[in-house]
């Protein structure tokens, strides 16, 4: 920066030297790279091109000069918005960079707010999502003194990802009562009128688990059993943990046991299924639910991650009741049975030793007793591979799927 500077200078000197007849053009060429931490420092940078020309030795010189531009400026921020590229970027570093700094003034940032606001509320229906997706990036940074009149504007965006961008422009905003009771009343009449299915985006989710709005649980549930998406699960478990678990417990119910036995998932995601069997593991569901066998087949699941989790879980209810968990565990397919025990085999423990004991005592199975006693003595000549099983498996439930 300083050589580009020390080079405009020189010339600048040089062509004092002669007369000159002058023509002016200028470029905007972004902001200023050095860090500032004040509002004033924050100014976009403009070369002005000064064409000298010497009528006595017809010689022609270029002179650069640079000036800046305060930042609060309706067409430096329009252009940033409509074109991008070093401008707009260098901007969201200074903004950045103020708004980090102990010593940031309001006052600017409210002059901001109006324009950017003005600016948001005027174009909305006529941007493209990348002007719209770079105006909500310059938001970010205003006093958002009209987080509901933006918010409706955004909405009436033509624009297919509009209402994630809504949601989306809310996430920086200061919760208070005021803005959980507009939030609630949104999604209540979107509810009523039949338009809640734009909104169950996840930016809403994120927003709805970020300012604890308990009051739209049921949309989370929703949410979730339409979209499938993690982040409805995580609202759910934050805004009412012990509820959640038994609504978990009946979404896991219509995963297909089949799918559990596959390398990949095809009927619940990755991340929703750990978010729902992590939250189980803090507030696990009681032995009574109609669906708590599920546990058992995901214990048995491909997934290994999803396998820990659940077998976590299991784990820890033994001791609770260890006659009811293997009552429980004998009415599953061969297969889970045999995953089971297998998995004790690999690494056994009190509760697994309990679990197992308890199963050899209840279940009618002559082949599954024979399993617990070949582990419980240490003899594995006669283990039956899970992969033997599923090659011949059991006609026993196991494509079954039970929904709630």
């Amino acid at each position: 920066m300083w050589n580009i500077i020390n080079r405009i200078q020189a010339a600048a000197k040089s062509a004092s030297q002669h007369p000159t007849t002058i023509i002016t053009t200028s470029v905007m060429i972004g902001l200023s790279t050095t860090s500032c931490l004040t509002w004033d420092q924050l100014k976009p940078t403009r070369l002005t091109t000064t064409k000298s020309y010497d009528h006595t030795t017809n010689h022609v010189t270029h002179v650069t000069h640079v000036t800046h531009v305060k930042l609060i400026d309706h067409n430096i921020l329009s252009e940033a918005i409509d074109k991008g590229g070093a401008l707009f970027t260098t901007m969201i570093s200074q903004l950045e960079t103020i708004a980090a700094s102990p010593t940031a003034e309001s006052t600017p940032f409210d002059e901001f707010d109006e324009l950017i606001t003005s600016l948001i509320i005027t174009n909305t229906t006529n941007w493209q999502l990348s002007q719209l997706e770079r105006a909500l990036a310059l938001y970010h940074f205003s006093a958002k003194s009209y987080p509901w009149v933006v918010f409706s504007h955004i909405l009436k965006s033509p624009l297919p990802e509009a209402p994630a961008l809504a949601w989306r422009s809310l996430l920086s905003v200061k919760v208070t009562a005021h803005h959980r009771t507009m939030a609630d009343h949104v999604l209540s009449n979107a509810l009523e009128s039949g338009q809640l299915d734009k909104h169950l985006v996840t930016e809403m989710a994120e927003l709805i688990t970020k300012w604890q709005l308990v009051t739209v649980y049921d949309i989370a549930k929703l949410g979730l059993m339409s979209r499938g998406d993690g982040q409805y699960a995580q609202a759910m478990a934050t805004l009412k943990p012990e509820q959640a678990t038994l609504d978990f417990m009946n979404y896991l119910a219509l995963v297909p046991n089949t799918d559990l036995r596959q390398l990949t998932l095809a009927a619940i995601t990755d991340i929703t299924a750990n978010t729902i069997l992590t939250h189980l593991q803090h507030f696990p569901p009681d032995l009574g639910h109609i669906h708590f066998d599920k546990l058992f087949v995901f214990a048995a699941s491909r997934q290994l991650n999803l396998k820990n989790l659940a077998t976590h879980i299991i784990d820890k209810m033994v001791p609770s009741n260890p006659a009811v968990m293997a009552y429980r565990l004998s009415k599953q397919p061969q297969w889970v049975q045999y995953s089971i025990i297998e998995e004790a085999h690999r690494a056994m423990t009190g509760n697994r030793q309990m679990l197992l004991s308890q199963l050899a005592k209840i279940t009618a199975d002559p082949n599954i007793v024979q399993e617990i006693a070949a582990v419980q003595a240490g003899d594995v000549a006669t283990h039956i591979s899970v992969e033997v099983l599923e090659t011949n498996p059991s006609p026993a439930a196991d494509n079954t799927s039970t929904s709630p």
